[in-house]
């Protein structure tokens, strides 16, 4: 996904994850972001960031803004694919989609920065430019 692509998603409100958000906010998926992607954000807007998890399986991210008084993150949560059956107990029942929520505080730039963790080990990362006005 390039800059042009993240640029043209469609404003989601946030409200569902509890947040109350003054200005629509964008989501990006790190795991198909290419590297060097470049994100305009308003102050006060919101970014949801969705990377894919899988404990069982050994697969982790970690994501952190390069200067958090410019872009914080307000909101770190697992949304599970299939809650049921990992309430049941079910082997390999733990996919899921970790979902960081930042917000822009003040103009400035700041990086985030993606890491795929595979088994305890780097396989992949990412940094994401952040412009905000």
């Amino acid at each position: 996904m390039n800059g042009r692509q993240v640029a043209l998603l469609a404003p989601l409100c946030l409200c569902v994850l509890g947040c109350e958000s003054p200005a629509p906010g964008l989501k990006i998926d790190l795991s198909s972001s290419a590297d060097g992607t470049e994100i305009n954000l308003a102050i006060g807007q919101s970014l949801l960031c969705l990377a894919p998890e899988y404990g069982s399986v050994g697969i982790d991210s970690e994501v952190e803004s390069s200067d958090p008084t410019i872009l914080s993150l307000e909101k770190d949560s697992t949304v599970y694919e299939s809650p049921e059956r990992m309430k049941a107990g079910m082997t390999g029942a733990d996919g899921a989609s970790r979902q960081r929520l930042f917000r822009a505080l003040k103009a400035g730039e700041a990086w985030l920065e993606y890491r795929k963790i595979f088994r305890g080990e780097l396989e992949e990362s990412k940094r994401l430019r952040i412009k905000v006005k």
